[in-house]
């Protein structure tokens, strides 16, 4: 577990990251492959921006959002290639990441279904430029399962076999990307096997840790090797965490640039202490259907005095108004169209009290009240408390009560 001060120093650098990478992309977009301006949404989404906000506040220069981008890319690959198979499984696998940041499925993504040319793309591998390492097809993995869909049993064999390669050296990107990959399979045949090859990279990564500065490599590596521990769940107490996130920190700028836009979107998840699998548990934010409006009604109001030397009618008032207001809203409405409904209140436990009607005041110790009836009844509650419905008639009576 990280120290307090450290917890607080990774969030302000997460928070001046996600901040320079946010400028970033609105000035530098036209220089960003559509699917690395993916990967830096999809970094974000794990930085806790919801997809609502990357749609309307993440925009380039021409005003574009990155769901617009993409699909305009996809166009134009469909269109040059008659489908999509001609974008290289890394790229795609960038791509679906960013859609399923978005909230959006990634088999229906403005008409294009981008799991199958991916599901079809693992048979090309090291047969096409771009899909040559297995640290692109690590990536392919992780997309795959982040979109909810099983790893087939022949992918899981090639990806078990990037464990075991035999290198004259050993990369730790590569191998930080395989352990990711391999730690969201969880469904295999093979799954003693999967386990037991990340236990192997587990093993080989740790070794790799400099003890003195807490690095694994650059801060890249470093970066990827934290990832790669938090997505198989290794605990912090059986390697120098702490050590490795100041190192970390040390290479963030004033302006909370890495050095690069690369470097920012890897080191971002890294510092959030999350991976690159980390993207399935964000739950979508559930969209609440928009509620419609009311209906409106027809309420009609009418006053009525009947006192000696003070007997009289005012004229009916019909006034349109929501469904669910009250008699209150009635008569604020009705003075509008008559003066004489104009009323002054007393604001009671229960709500308000009419205390006069065109002027005209209740006299409680004569016995003067001003009554409420709906369609010749006596109101059963207040202004406050009665909802009229349509066609309904409110009358105000002014007259004497006798107790």
């Amino acid at each position: 577990m990280p120290s307090e001060t450290l917890h607080a120093d990774l969030t302000r650098s997460v928070l001046r990251s996600s901040d320079w990478l946010r400028q970033i992309y609105k000035d530098n977009n036209t220089k960003l492959f559509p699917y690395r301006a993916g990967s830096l949404i999809t970094i974000l989404r794990l930085a806790g921006h919801k997809p609502k906000t990357l749609l309307s506040e993440f925009k380039d220069q021409r005003g574009s959002n990155i769901e617009e981008t993409l699909k305009n890319f996809l166009h134009s690959k469909n269109k040059m290639d008659g489908n999509l198979s001609g974008i290289p499984n890394p790229h795609l696998a960038l791509i679906i990441q960013t859609v399923v940041s978005l909230c959006q499925d990634p088999e229906d993504f403005h008409g294009y279904n981008l799991i199958q040319p991916l599901l079809s793309g693992f048979a090309l591998f090291k047969k096409i430029r771009n899909f040559g390492n297995y640290f692109g097809y690590s990536l392919a993995v992780i997309a795959l399962c982040n979109s909810g869909h099983r790893v087939p049993e022949q992918v899981v064999q090639e990806l078990l076999k990037g464990a075991y390669r035999k290198v004259s050296y050993h990369s730790s990107d590569i191998d930080s990307l395989i352990l990711q990959a391999l730690s969201c399979i969880s469904d295999s045949s093979m799954q003693n096997e999967v386990d037991e090859a990340s236990e192997k990279i587990v093993e080989q990564l740790i070794t790799k840790q400099n003890k003195t500065s807490g690095a694994f490599g650059n801060q890249y590596s470093t970066a990827h090797v934290i990832m790669a521990l938090q997505a198989a769940r290794i605990h912090t107490d059986s390697y120098l965490c702490e050590k490795a996130m100041r190192n970390i920190l040390s290479y963030q700028k004033e302006d909370g640039s890495f050095g690069t836009i690369l470097a920012n979107i890897r080191i971002t998840a890294a510092l959030l202490g999350e991976s690159l699998i980390s993207l399935k548990k964000y739950h979508c934010p559930v969209e609440q259907p928009p509620t419609k409006p009311p209906p409106m009604i027809t309420v009609h109001v009418q006053l009525v005095l009947n006192v000696t030397n003070n007997t009289r009618t005012e004229p009916m008032v019909s006034v349109e108004m929501p469904l669910g207001k009250t008699v209150h809203n009635v008569l604020e409405l009705a003075k509008l169209q008559n003066p004489c409904y104009a009323a002054t209140y007393v604001k009671l436990a229960w709500g308000r009290s009419v205390t006069s009607i065109c002027g005209v005041k209740k006299r409680p110790l004569l016995g003067y009240y001003w009554l409420i009836r709906v369609n010749g009844r006596r109101a059963r509650y207040g202004i406050d408390g009665l909802r009229p419905k349509d066609g309904y008639v409110i009358t105000f009576r002014y007259m004497k009560i006798t107790f």
